[in-house]
């Protein structure tokens, strides 16, 4: 359990929802300042703020500002990924093309899968999270002086912890340039004459 204080959602630090913490998001709900709160509603609505909302993407903006814009993440498939790898091989082994097993694709696939596995779902839990609380935010809108809007900030920190799930040491970063690798090296081996390449 952290030790820490909620009474401002922009205080948080990215390990204070990694993975999501419900009970972190509750706590600082529950500690909104009232009397701001108060006075922040009071304001008018910007009314152009567009609100596009959906199972797999949200994306809240205005004219001159996004609020928030967060897409749930679309899971790799193993079987795919070693299917991708036969298929690198083969192209080569057809083309002449040398292979240098210098990067262990295969291996690190299945060896770091079940993490993978894990991080996808924890990333798509946090902006089922995110998901459950922007149509809260939908329902009182948006208002002028939203740099006062705790609630707002709440959201917006909660979509901010998503971004470590993809820093480039991920997981998830890794496996989807391993992903990326693969789909290169196929095109191009269909395309070119190769010396070798490395995987």
């Amino acid at each position: 359990m952290f030790d820490i204080k909620v009474t401002d959602a922009r205080t948080w630090k990215d390990e204070e929802l990694y993975p999501i913490r419900v009970d972190l998001v509750d706590q600082a709900i529950m500690a909104i300042n009232k009397d701001l709160e108060k006075k922040y509603m009071a304001m008018d609505v910007i009314k152009e703020v567009e609100w596009e909302i959906s199972d797999n993407k949200i994306y809240i903006h205005s004219p001159g500002s996004s609020f928030i814009n967060r897409e749930r993440y679309i899971r790799l498939k193993q079987a795919d990924l070693l299917e991708k790898y036969k298929n690198v091989l083969k192209l080569a082994k057809q083309n002449g093309t040398k292979l240098r097993y210098k990067k262990s694709y295969k291996k690190y696939i299945t060896e770091n899968w079940k993490e993978y596995e894990q991080a996808s779902r924890q990333l798509n839990d946090i902006f089922d999270e995110l998901l459950k609380r922007v149509k809260h935010l939908e329902k009182r809108g948006i208002h002028y002086g939203c740099s006062d809007d705790e609630y707002l900030s709440i959201c917006s920190a909660i979509g901010n912890s998503m971004d470590r799930y993809y820093w480039r040491t991920s997981i998830i970063s890794k496996m989807q340039e391993i992903n990326h690798e693969l789909d290169g090296y196929i095109w191009e081996l269909r395309q070119y004459q190769m010396d070798w390449i490395a995987v």
